[in-house]
């Protein structure tokens, strides 16, 4: 061989492992998420209250119920300064081992589109969230379900499924699903003994991450009943819809993905394997399309990411034979789907990916400075105060907000005790709501409450968190109302037993019917709407979206507002007199005074009325809460 030749069978040798290395290398800097410092907004408060619940040792299915698990503030982009230590070690050796992961994953790939793959993943690596439900269902696929899969390979899929279990419930689902197939696949094919360690070894690091988390085993089923209402709840009330360009492309998508499932079972040799591997891939894809296309605003953008990932990775992963058009096809649409969603995100992913490639290697290097100029910020910043007087008035008493702001509490260190579900827009349940109120009536409540209310999704202020809101009308009093926000206390003792509501009207309605309040306003009323889906309606709401139901509220003044109606929200009730437009009007509520008043409401007929019964309309006085009119 001449010494050219030679030459060239080493290039060839080592130019995929050198690729291999600058790919991960550009993965995991790429995927780093710098945090930022508490804001106020709504993001930044649950993920600020997300790492004190972390740095608190708070119990989860107890003391918090939420989306996210004990490993969630790992994910949170806003970060308090005694937790900063652990999200550095996770954005920088954590995010290195997922790549090194993910490369494993798809080294076995033909050279082209190994590198395709990789390409893909370093533009998508900054949505790191999005690239998450690939990951689980390719470390499923190809490192528990196969019977010849190296042992190395299993323990690594475990300690990983583990790991991400307890970071986001949805992830915790799609994990139970792959682990589960994957046990099945094996069983079928004669493996029982690999399937029954594998499955004892997974329930093993679940549950040892679990305690490494600081969580009691007693807590975990509570955990797991409660954050599967969350979930169950979430589909019902924080659906968005989005454009129908974005829904005909992410429909096509979904076809093309139902065409290489059918190829996939096609190509299976054996009928195990093939109906395993199908139905893992469709716990992802469903996954994917839910949380992309429930609230389509900016979520299908996700959606569209992760496919593009997956139709660049499956044909070759699962070694499927394919029509040469599908992968340039799917790629085109998803990429339209990403412009049609937002053209703003789609084209600052390349500045995004050049900024890290130059920002996160001098970070890496100077993690001290970078540490002490975070405390420093977070001090100034909490020098400064959030809302006005807020801090005197509280002192170092106990204190939640409602409903959805928890960073002015964060960033002004404030004896931080959150109510079991920490934002009000996520109890969408009764169960859910009802643990709010409870709470709040318990020996743990907060010794101060501020009111801040935050209309989110058009929703009628004094319908999330209605229970509870009711609870703190009875147990707290005024202490302060400024410009824009109002400051309960706690009234000493136990919280008195709620008389029962007296019902005044019940009645099953007609859409668009105006219906009158009953004539009372020397007593707080309460209005409970039973709405429910039919069959049909369940249906439309599992597999897609379920439909909006609006509500329209007439005051005393014949002002008509529409707000967005949550089925099951309503179901627990809420405050309908007086009516209360901002905190200063729920401050005179608990004064026992009203100066707006609700005169009627209806229930605008939806376009999809089949798929809903009639509204069942109920109003109630809640003869403890006396009102005289004010001006």
């Amino acid at each position: 061989m001449s010494p050219r030749e030679h030459a060239r069978t080493l290039l060839l040798r080592w130019l995929p492992g050198v690729g291999g290395a600058v790919a991960v290398l550009m993965i995991w800097l790429v995927s780093v998420d710098l945090p930022f410092l508490p804001g106020t907004d709504l993001d930044p408060s649950w993920g600020a209250a997300l790492v004190d619940a972390h740095l608190q040792a708070r119990q989860f299915g107890k003391d918090i119920v939420f989306t996210y698990g004990p490993l969630g503030f790992l994910w949170s982009s806003f970060c308090l300064p005694d937790a900063l230590p652990a999200k550095l070690v996770w954005e920088f050796l954590g995010k290195l081992g997922f790549a090194l992961t993910f490369y494993a994953l798809v080294r076995r790939l033909p050279g082209a589109r190994r590198f395709v793959v990789l390409g893909l993943l370093v533009l998508s690596a900054s949505h790191f969230d999005d690239v998450i439900p690939v990951f689980l269902a390719l470390v499923a696929l190809l490192w528990l379900m196969p019977g010849d899969a190296r042992v190395w390979q299993r323990v690594l899929a475990v300690i990983w499924f583990a790991f991400l279990s307890h970071v986001k419930f949805t992830y915790c689902l799609q994990v139970a699903a792959g682990v589960g197939l994957a046990s099945v696949a094996l069983v079928w094919g004669g493996r029982g003994r690999v399937a029954l360690a594998q499955a004892l070894g997974f329930l093993s690091a679940f549950l040892v991450v679990w305690l490494a988390a600081g969580q009691r085993l007693a807590n975990l089923p509570t955990y797991l009943r409660l954050s599967w209402e969350v979930t169950s709840g979430h589909n019902w009330a924080m659906g968005v819809a989005g454009s129908t360009p974005v829904l005909v492309l992410a429909l096509l998508v979904m076809a093309g993905n139902a065409g290489l499932a059918w190829r996939i079972w096609r190509a299976s040799g054996e009928r195990r394997v093939a109906v395993c591997t199908t139905l893992v891939l469709g716990a992802c894809w469903f996954l994917v399309w839910k949380h992309g296309m429930l609230r389509a605003d900016a979520h299908p953008f996700g959606f569209f990411l992760s496919n593009l990932l997956l139709a660049a990775t499956l044909p070759g992963a699962l070694s499927v034979k394919q029509r040469m058009f599908w992968t340039p096809l799917a790629s085109i649409l998803c990429l339209a789907g990403m412009v049609a969603t937002s053209w703003g995100m789609t084209k600052v992913i390349p500045g995004i990916v050049w900024g890290q490639l130059r920002q996160m290697p001098k970070v890496a290097l100077h993690l001290a400075g970078y540490r002490a100029g975070f405390v420093a910020e977070f001090a100034r910043q909490s020098l400064d105060g959030g809302l006005p007087g807020l801090r005197e008035a509280v002192g170092k008493g106990t204190v939640d907000l409602l409903n959805c702001e928890q960073g002015f509490l964060l960033r002004d260190r404030l004896a931080y005790r959150p109510r079991p579900v920490m934002q009000s827009y996520v109890a969408s349940t009764p169960m859910l709501a009802a643990a709010n109120a409870r709470f709040f009536a318990s020996p743990d409540a907060p010794d101060f409450v501020v009111l801040r209310f935050f209309g989110l999704d058009d929703h009628f202020l004094m319908m999330d968190d209605g229970p509870a809101l009711a609870t703190l009308a009875r147990r707290y009093q005024v202490a302060k109302v400024a410009p824009g926000y109002a400051l309960l206390r706690r009234t000493p003792g136990p919280a008195q037993p709620q008389p029962t509501p007296e019902v005044l009207v019940e009645q099953v309605v007609k859409w668009n019917q105006e219906i009158a309040l009953p004539e009372e306003r020397g007593h707080a009323l309460w209005m409970q709407v039973a709405i429910r889906p039919t069959l049909l309606g369940r249906l439309v709401a599992l597999l897609y979206r379920p439909p909006e139901l609006r509500f329209w509220v007439t005051d005393s003044e014949g002002q008509a507002t529409s707000y967005r109606l949550i089925a099951d929200v309503a179901r627990a009730g809420f405050f309908v007199q007086p009516l209360v437009r901002q905190h200063v009007d729920f401050a005179a509520l608990v004064n026992r005074q009203g100066s707006r008043w609700t005169r009627s409401v209806r229930f605008q007929r939806p376009d999809q009325a089949w798929l809903w019964s009639r509204p069942k309309v109920r109003f109630s006085r809640l003869p403890d809460l006396e009102l005289r009119a004010t001006p």
